[in-house]
C-alpha cells in the first residue's frame, strides 16, 4: 500500500468515527458566520469582465440566457417566464440556506471562464464531490491532478484540485476542464474527503459547524495543450487577492 493510499484509508477511518462520535453525541453546534472567504463575486477581476448568467423558472422552457442578452432581467424573452439567477433544478436540489454565486467572466484575446462559489449552511448536502455531478450531466472525467498555485500575496500556495473533461454536444465533443477547491473553517483544501474530516472533527470537538465554501473554475481546453493551466494559474492569482480584499471590506464594517 502506497503513501498516499495509506493516508487517505486513515483519513476515511478518522472520519467515520468522527461521525459516530457526531452521531451519539449530538449536541447544537453554532454555524460560523462566513467561510472566510467573499462570496459575492465581483464584476471585473483583473482585465475580465463578468456577466451573470440567468435562468428562465418555467419547466417547460429552463432556458438559459447572457445578461448581455437581455433588456429585461425578470422576464424570459422567451415563454415569459420568470428568470433568476438560480437555475430551478438548483433551488429544487439544494437546500433553502445554500448562497450560490456565479460569474462568466471574459477578456479579449482569452478563453471564457465560469465561476461559481456555494456556500453552506445549516445541512452540508450543498457540497458534494464533482466526480459524482459531472458525469450525471453527461460529462467524462479523463484525468485529474492537483495544481499548486503560488505567488499569492502574504499567504502559502493554494492547492487546486483539476479535471480535464469531455463532453458529447450537438455540435461534437466539447473538451473542457473543471477546477475547485473548498474553505471553510480556517482551512483549504482541494480534497473532499479533507473537507468532511475537518467539518466533523468541528462538530465534534469544537462544538461549531464551518461554513464552507466551494470554489469552482471551469472552462474549455485544446488537448495536448497547457494553456488552460496557465490560464487558470494567472487567473486564481488575481481572483484571490481580490475576494479577500472584499472579504476585509466586509469585516471592517
Amino acid at each position: 500500500m502506497n503513501h498516499s493510499r495509506t493516508a487517505r484509508y486513515i483519513i476515511v477511518v478518522a472520519f467515520m468515527l468522527l461521525t459516530a462520535l457526531a452521531i451519539t453525541f449530538e449536541r447544537p453546534v453554532k454555524l460560523d458566520a462566513h467561510p472566510g472567504i467573499h462570496t459575492e463575486l465581483p464584476r471585473h477581476i483583473g482585465a475580465y469582465r463578468g456577466e451573470r448568467i440567468l435562468f428562465c423558472q418555467n419547466e417547460a422552457c429552463l432556458r438559459s440566457f447572457h445578461e448581455s442578452e437581455l433588456t429585461d432581467f425578470k422576464i424570459c424573452p422567451n415563454c415569459g417566464g420568470m428568470l433568476n439567477t438560480t437555475s430551478l433544478a438548483e433551488k429544487q436540489i439544494l437546500p433553502r440556506d445554500t448562497t450560490l454565486d456565479k460569474m462568466l467572466y471574459s477578456k479579449p484575446g482569452s478563453p471564457e471562464l465560469f465561476v461559481s462559489i456555494v456556500v453552506t449552511g445549516v445541512e452540508q448536502r450543498s457540497i458534494h464531490r464533482p466526480q459524482q455531478c459531472l458525469p450525471a450531466q453527461g460529462s467524462t472525467i479523463q484525468k485529474s491532478e492537483i495544481l499548486t498555485v503560488d505567488g499569492l500575496d502574504d499567504r502559502s500556495a493554494l492547492r487546486v484540485a483539476v479535471l480535464e473533461t469531455s463532453t458529447r454536444t450537438r455540435k461534437g465533443v466539447q473538451q473542457g476542464f473543471y477546477a475547485y477547491w473548498f474553505v471553510g473553517g480556517g482551512h483549504e483544501t482541494p480534497h473532499h474527503i479533507a473537507r468532511l474530516f475537518l467539518n466533523a472533527y468541528a462538530r465534534v470537538v469544537q462544538k461549531r459547524a464551518p461554513r464552507w465554501a466551494y470554489v469552482a473554475i471551469s472552462g474549455n481546453r485544446t488537448p495536448g495543450s497547457d494553456k488552460h493551466l496557465t490560464q487558470l494559474i494567472d487567473f486564481t492569482r488575481i481572483l484571490i487577492p481580490e475576494l479577500k480584499s472584499l472579504q476585509s471590506a466586509e469585516n471592517s464594517k
